[in-house]
């Protein structure tokens, strides 16, 4: 059984997504849609596997031979059009943050559910070899019991200043809570501190900022959060400290060694291969995943509970950060 998958969105990212279904064997072949004609002809030359081009999403949906629908396109426009591919009778691969807000968040799986269609949320730093390794230590008790995670996000920003929370700016962000949470559990109470909150034409703008998570497990984490320049590289790590060890995850591409144990003053690298490009090898094996899920009727690497934990906290931190004032999760 092959599928044939409706693309919506030509941004460069795209082409990881691309480059999964030209390798996927359940994957015929590929129509594209988007409003850049620049934007789709680069990618319509560079891949075989795109068949059909359209400037309107609303063609893909309307295509009765595309089963699945994959969603890149900003947060903002998401939510609306997940939705009416799912009523369109479509299965559906979101970028990560799906939602703006609970209510579409809450939307999305209603239809979801009501039409019997599967919704799937692209968190590729859930599957990274190094994040795997280490939900693995964790749950073999290596680390004793895990008192505290802490987590640096660094990002560019857009040429006309720095993104708020809750925008595109936000995938490392999302991804690095959906990642402390698969492995402390759920978050219970969020504080943010904001470094430097600048004005912009597009309204208040974060820098930088340490997010405060208590997960309900007992552990505490903390991100610090820094969007700096257009020539700033995309980049996060994370240290866990517990009671008999720490461990040093990185997601450089450049480094080595990116998972790195600590049992006193004894350091040790852990054996683990991160590729090269590790988020373009992380999204096209987590999308050829989706894929093979929806053939085989199998449980997907990514849960909508474990997106939508990682959608509250996110939107919980953007509370706080507005209002000043912690924020209990429910």
């Amino acid at each position: 059984m092959t599928l044939i998958v409706g693309q919506i969105g030509a941004a460069p990212q795209v082409a990881d997504h691309l480059r999964a279904y030209v390798d996927s064997p359940y994957v015929d072949s590929v129509v594209l849609a988007d409003a850049d004609e620049q934007a789709r002809d680069r990618l319509y030359a560079r891949f075989g596997i795109i068949k059909q081009v359209h400037d309107d999403p609303q063609a893909v949906l309307d295509d009765p031979d595309v089963s699945v629908v994959d969603i890149y396109t900003p947060t903002a426009a998401c939510s609306s059009l997940a939705v009416a591919a799912l009523e369109a009778g479509k299965h559906v691969i979101c970028a990560a943050p799906p939602a703006r807000s609970a209510a579409e968040w809450e939307r999305m799986i209603a239809t979801a559910n009501r039409v019997d269609r599967r919704l799937l949320i692209a968190i590729p730093e859930c599957i990274v070899p190094a994040n795997q390794k280490a939900e693995q230590i964790l749950a073999d008790g290596e680390l004793g019991r895990v008192m505290v995670a802490t987590a640096l996000v660094v990002s560019g920003s857009s040429q006309d200043g720095p993104a708020p929370l809750v925008t595109d700016s936000d995938r490392l962000l999302y991804g690095c809570i959906a990642v402390l949470e698969r492995w402390l559990g759920p978050t219970a109470m969020v504080s943010v501190t904001v470094a430097d909150d600048a004005d912009s034409d597009r309204g208040s703008a974060l820098q930088t900022a340490l997010v405060n998570l208590q997960m309900t497990a007992g552990a505490v984490a903390q991100v610090a959060v820094s969007i700096g320049s257009e020539e700033a590289r995309a980049t996060a790590e994370r240290r866990i400290v517990g009671t008999t060890g720490q461990l040093l995850i990185r997601d450089d591409s450049e480094d080595e060694i990116p998972i790195i144990g600590m049992q006193g003053r004894a350091f040790y690298p852990i054996a683990v291969h991160n590729p090269p490009f590790i988020m373009q090898y992380a999204t096209a094996q987590l999308l050829s995943r989706f894929i093979e899920c929806m053939v085989t009727q199998s449980e997907p690497p990514v849960t909508l509970e474990q997106a939508g934990s990682a959608l509250a906290t996110l939107l919980a931190i953007d509370e706080s950060r507005r209002s000043g004032q912690s924020v209990r999760l429910t």
